[in-house]
């Protein structure tokens, strides 16, 4: 493990990551709700995150700009949702 690893676990901000119940069946870390505004993506017109995937891809498909930070939220939310809504 380098420095730079070691930094980033001894600095990571578990709060701002942890996901909290946002609306109605919406769990986003603060992260990637400032995320989300920053794309004016209103997360309290979305009813579940498999319809908040669909408004971020939109803006992604749309986008002709450097959207890295859109993209790895719209992975994360998508792995928090197979993970903690799909029967396995």
């Amino acid at each position: 493990m380098n420095d730079q690893s070691l930094n980033d676990i001894i600095n990571y901000d578990f709060e701002k990551n942890e996901h909290k119940l946002r609306g109605h069946d919406l769990y986003l870390s603060d992260y990637q709700t400032e995320v989300l505004n920053r794309y004016n993506i209103q997360i309290e017109n979305y009813l579940d995150m498999k319809s908040l995937l669909f408004a971020i891809e939109d803006v992604l498909a749309s986008s002709y700009d450097e959207v890295d930070d859109l993209s790895t939220v719209a992975d994360q939310i998508a792995e928090f949702n197979y993970y903690h809504f799909t029967s396995k």
